[in-house]
């Protein structure tokens, strides 16, 4: 009999469908069994009814009656499981066998392309353990061939802050200080002053607030190091961003401000929305600290705005939950509550780690 996922034995048609299918004598014997429970059943019931003895009350009736209810319970589970053995396996499944198969016939050059197109989707998409299982397979094959720049970006990134993201910090800081010595060894500054702030994050998230402060100035040092223009900016941005961070964090609200401000102007200079939008919400958290709540819910507001143009979920959930508590503060219990439902829908969807 074909199934689908929505087939079920508890309707009349799928009771039927499933008592005249199947083969084999012990499924026949099944069958007949429920078939008697399920008539002794209905003329007990037409019993009570009207008052008629149809079929005597026995202790044999009714346990054909159970023994019917368990047979049926049994074929209904034995659907739903084969309708869930026919589903397709799911995209994650489908690029590990992909890079499985690639790694298998020595073709790990290609399995290294992979990364650069999946990394930053299964991040953006919060598919947080999804990027980890893949950075493991793809930086198993740049370590075979000795590229130590991607083996070290997979390091600092999708098997160090993803790590810190689902709160394995042990892992996450092993991963992320292996990547850094790997980056120092190609000369990728970018690299080592992306560790090193990624360093500084992890403090901060465990309340380790002097060494995060330690490992953002070696994070600033090194990023001071870095020729590309732009590419130094945009560092430094981050870490202007993770020291607002701390800041906030440890009640130096004016630094908060200072911080997030710098960040703010580095991000704007880049023209990059998909950065520029990770100012609004921190900056909200600030000016709520002072107090600002209008000022507060206009951040708040422009980065929903922003997030949602350029596809951002986890900005858009930090900024409706903004909105959520300056909304609540202003007395607007209705748009409060509209705000915080929305924000815990898309947080169900979308499970990318939020700070807000």
């Amino acid at each position: 009999m074909a199934v689908t996922g929505r087939s079920s034995v508890w309707t009349p048609i799928g009771i039927l469908r499933w008592l005249f299918s199947g083969s084999g004598v012990s499924s026949h014997l099944v069958r007949i069994v429920a078939f008697l429970g399920l008539v002794i059943s209905v003329l007990q019931t037409l019993d009570y009814a009207f008052g008629k003895r149809l079929v005597p009350h026995s202790g044999l009736g009714y346990t054909l009656i159970v023994l019917a209810t368990v047979c049926l319970y049994t074929g209904n589970e034995a659907i739903r499981l084969g309708a869930e053995s026919r589903r397709p396996p799911g995209l994650t499944d489908a690029f590990v066998q992909q890079i499985t198969e690639l790694q298998e016939s020595g073709r790990h050059e290609a399995v290294v392309r992979y990364h650069k197109q999946l990394s930053r989707l299964l991040w953006v998409e919060g598919q947080l353990e999804s990027r980890i299982r893949i950075g493991r397979l793809i930086e198993h094959s740049a370590a075979l061939i000795g590229n130590k720049r991607v083996q070290a970006g997979i390091l600092i990134d999708d098997l160090g802050w993803t790590n810190v993201a689902v709160g394995r910090f042990d892992e996450a800081r092993g991963n992320i200080s292996y990547g850094i010595d790997l980056a120092e060894e190609c000369d990728d500054r970018y690299l080592a002053a992306k560790g090193l702030r990624h360093l500084g994050g992890l403090a901060d998230e465990q309340g380790d607030y002097a060494t995060a402060k330690a490992e953002f100035g070696r994070a600033r040092d090194r990023a001071q190091t870095i020729q590309d223009e732009p590419a130094r900016s945009e560092m430094l941005a981050g870490i202007d961003y993770g020291e607002a961070q701390l800041a906030l964090h440890v009640g130096q609200v004016d630094q908060a401000v200072d911080y997030i401000n710098a960040s703010e102007a580095r991000r704007l200079a880049s023209g990059d929305d998909s950065r520029i939008v990770r100012t609004y919400a921190l900056k909200g958290q600030i000016l709520e600290k002072r107090n600002e709540i209008l000022r507060a819910r206009d951040s708040y507001v422009r980065g929903l705005e922003l997030a949602r143009r350029v596809g951002r979920i986890d900005e858009q959930i930090r900024n409706l939950q903004g909105l959520a508590r300056v909304t609540g503060r202003q007395g607007d219990r209705g748009a409060a509550n509209a705000f915080s439902k929305e924000a815990a829908d898309l947080k169900a969807q979308t499970p990318i780690p939020y700070d807000a």
